[in-house]
């Protein structure tokens, strides 16, 4: 089974009003609107694109036509209609870049995070982290290092929480992640429905210099399939495609 993720640079610049009409649906183009901040807009406008697009180019629907929903704090789902796959996906951004997960018939959760040396990783850590997890941080060769190493175990652990649907306010805390030996795969376990305890499999993936990413779903019979990072402006999406062949982590 294959977990397909798209990354795409995001744009500073409005496009033009037909091509955001084509794009979106009536809500997101009415919020676009109310969005003074231009900078903010743009963003929206093409996170929104981005994800309808891939999800289009996955399901053989026009992209404006698909029907997206979530309540407050819960996991974004596309609306099926007869003879539609059952995809799950995921959506995660940093800066100017978005990253979305789409797999059929599987929870998927992705994040994405620029590594930064403005934030207190320390006192963080010390909130959601668990014992194993701070001895990991604190056998860091160097500052840098120690910085790297949290933001992987960060993007893992919303990772594993989006994948089940969760707050991520009240399950990071609750969700302990088990570095491989290899580093490029991880554990998480936390609790699921009812309390049951879950168990995902991570995989860390480089996708832009700078950032950290992660993806989580459940078993292990599952591969990432990537997409070229480009910069992927609104009026290109439509002709995007992903390549048949890309890089997989087992």
């Amino acid at each position: 089974m294959q977990v397909s993720v798209t990354t795409v640079r995001l744009r500073d610049e409005l496009p033009a009003y037909d091509d955001v009409v084509a794009a979106l649906a009536p809500d997101e183009l009415l919020r676009s609107q109310c969005l003074r901040d231009r900078r903010m807009a743009a963003r929206y406008v093409s996170v929104r694109t981005f994800v309808r697009q891939c999800l289009s180019r996955s399901i053989g629907r026009p992209a404006r036509e698909l029907r997206l929903s979530a309540s407050l704090g819960a996991k974004p789902s596309l609306e099926r209609v007869a003879g539609d796959p059952d995809l799950r996906f995921s959506l995660s951004h940093s800066d100017d870049l978005a990253v979305i997960a789409i797999a059929t018939g599987l929870e998927v959760g992705i994040d994405i995070e620029r590594v930064r040396e403005d934030i207190d990783s320390a006192a963080i850590a010390r909130r959601y982290f668990w014992p194993h997890e701070l001895e990991w941080l604190d056998a860091a060769r160097s500052a840098a290092d120690r910085q790297q190493r949290f933001f992987r175990y960060w993007v893992a652990k919303e990772a594993a929480v989006k994948a089940l649907g969760h707050t991520l306010a009240r399950s990071l805390k609750h969700c302990a992640v088990h570095v491989g030996p290899a580093d490029d795969s991880a554990v998480a376990r936390l609790a699921g429905l009812a309390g049951r305890p879950v168990e995902l499999t991570l995989r860390f993936i480089d996708l832009a210099p700078g950032f950290c990413c992660a993806v989580a779903a459940a078993g292990r019979d599952w591969a990432v399939r990537l997409a070229d990072v480009n910069a992927v402006t609104i009026d290109a999406m439509s002709s995007a495609r992903v390549p048949a062949e890309s890089l997989a982590n087992d």
